[in-house]
């Protein structure tokens, strides 16, 4: 592999690994991490290893404020700076290895699959995303755990209502703007698939998988969803590794653009 620093458009540098196929191939999949977690994760490791062992490229990298990217400031913006992150990255791959964005894929994981369907809104010609137990939202995962941590539900509306102030005088923005439906309204037919974990207590995926259900119907867009049974956040993978190494790579396989060469 290749270790990479990539500028993003205000100057963040960010640690990236791009790993080539063995067979030249224009096919690459990105691999954006979790929340508190980064490239070196088992996780992304792992699923670098399968994708790569399928014939396809892989770049991994760390979002600023995680791993060894820059880390101005320590603290995650739900998926906004992430997001442009992702897609200097994505710029990178285009300019640096002259692969065209119809043969760049990405597979994100929990906050890293709210980083890449806000990543559809942004940039239109992102051609295919597997997001793998995603939130929705903030609020709706900062409500999940307050619960979680048995704050009282009284209490619930007060803290999330000072976060998101919190919030909006640290970023500049309001979280709620920034949710999967920027990315299901944006879809415009292009591919999504949607795994969740049925007992994730982290993201519950009553919580989220309906929302995301009536944005797409709504939206009339399609939206492959994948429901695990007696999984939870973290620890469904082991228990599905056949499954991954069969659907997800057929799902890029299927969506990313044959002109390979």
């Amino acid at each position: 592999y290749q270790h990479h620093r990539i500028q993003t458009t205000d100057t963040i540098q960010l640690d990236a690994w791009w790993v080539p196929a063995q067979k030249k191939t224009k096919k690459t999949i990105i691999l954006a991490h979790g929340l508190r977690s980064s490239k070196h994760g088992s996780r992304p490791l792992y699923l670098a290893g399968m994708y790569h062992q399928a014939g396809f490229n892989v770049l991994l990298f760390d979002y600023r404020n995680h791993g060894y990217s820059s880390c101005p400031t320590h603290k995650h913006s739900v998926g906004l700076y992430e997001s442009d992150d992702l897609l200097s990255v994505k710029s990178w791959l285009e300019k640096e290895k002259k692969i065209p964005s119809q043969n760049i894929g990405v597979h994100g994981i929990s906050l890293g699959g709210l980083t890449a369907m806000i990543a559809l809104y942004k940039d239109k010609n992102l051609a295919a995303v597997f997001a793998e137990t995603p939130a929705y939202d903030a609020r709706t995962v900062a409500a999940t755990e307050l619960k979680r941590y048995k704050v009282p539900s009284i209490m619930s509306p007060i803290i999330i209502s000072m976060e998101e102030l919190l919030m909006h005088h640290r970023l500049g923005m309001d979280v709620d703007e920034y949710t999967a439906k920027m990315g299901i309204d944006s879809l415009n037919n292009r591919p999504l698939m949607v795994l969740f974990a049925k007992n994730d207590t982290r993201v519950p995926y009553y919580g989220h998988f309906k929302k995301m259900i009536f944005d797409a119907q709504t939206a009339r867009q399609p939206l492959d969803i994948i429901i695990l049974e007696g999984a939870d956040h973290d620890g469904y993978m082991e228990r599905m590794l056949a499954w991954y190494e069969k659907n997800a790579i057929d799902f890029f396989n299927k969506y990313l653009s044959a002109n390979t060469k």
